[in-house]
């Protein structure tokens, strides 16, 4: 009995209450790396096999690339417009202005377009995957694919991964085209820089690794972006309540993993 008592006053302690916390959250986070590994592995078998419907995966990557391409145009656009403003007044003062379309253009095509791209992506079509998927799980009807003698993760999550993979670079190039324009437009309009000056120095900052390096991290951010949350998404049980949070989770995970991952890529390409 004094036992009893003493273990339940040690859980009620606050040091216990963090450790505990912190002990499940980090199981929960290796449960989850552990299901998105297996399902990696099993989305690039399947793909090896041809095993993943063609028409599905031009479906998806419409469905990603178009959805969320006006939110990339904007926001990097603005992203463009902001680093430029910040940028060009400074450097034609310094007499430096022959130089600020190649740091817009190495700004935006090594960092911020591949980035501004794949957060578009996570919050419109992202979201979207987790929340679609998870519905079905919780409402069983992952179980009726199940019976019908269909591989959800062949039906389900191997054309969005695969789509992902293959549109989301072009995504990128868009992002990295419409913020070197915006840069365009606000360097013009607040500086004496000219539409041809500003581009003859967006020629001479482009170079093939840099372009290589933002084509490489659009192809891995659609990836994690697409398994993060359908994975998430099929690992969902209970009811609406979790639809939320897993739709929630999906889009914090996959914004961290893509972050780990441009810090990688950019160390490699440096």
């Amino acid at each position: 009995m004094q036992l009893q008592e003493v273990e339940k006053a040690i859980k009620s302690t606050v040091i216990f209450s963090i450790f505990s916390g912190a002990y499940y959250t980090f199981k929960h986070a290796l449960e989850t790396v552990g299901y998105i590994g297996f399902n990696l592995r099993d989305v690039f078998i399947l793909a090896i096999k041809r095993k993943v419907s063609f028409k599905k995966v031009i479906y998806e990557a419409s469905r990603i690339g178009v959805d969320a391409l006006p939110l990339v145009i904007m926001i990097s656009w603005l992203a463009g417009m902001i680093i430029s403003l910040q940028l060009a007044v400074a450097m034609v003062k310094q007499g430096g202005g022959n130089f600020v379309g190649a740091f817009v253009t190495l700004v935006m095509l090594k960092e911020l377009g591949p980035i501004m791209a794949a957060f578009a992506i996570v919050f419109m079509e992202g979201s979207s995957i987790a929340a679609e998927i998870a519905s079905m799980k919780v409402t069983e009807q992952v179980d009726a694919i199940k019976t019908l003698h269909v591989n959800p993760i062949q039906y389900l999550i191997a054309p969005k991964v695969l789509a992902a993979i293959l549109i989301v670079p072009m995504a990128v190039v868009i992002a990295s085209v419409s913020g070197i324009l915006g840069g365009l437009f606000t360097s013009v309009a607040h500086t004496e820089l000219t539409a041809v000056g500003y581009l003859e120095s967006v020629r001479t900052g482009l170079w093939m690794k840099d372009i290589c390096a933002a084509l490489v991290k659009g192809s891995v951010f659609g990836g994690i972006i697409a398994i993060v949350c359908a994975t998430i998404g099929y690992e969902t049980k209970g009811g609406a309540l979790e639809v939320g949070k897993s739709t929630t989770k999906a889009v914090v995970w996959s914004i961290t993993i893509a972050a780990i991952f441009d810090y990688i890529i950019s160390a490699l390409f440096i």
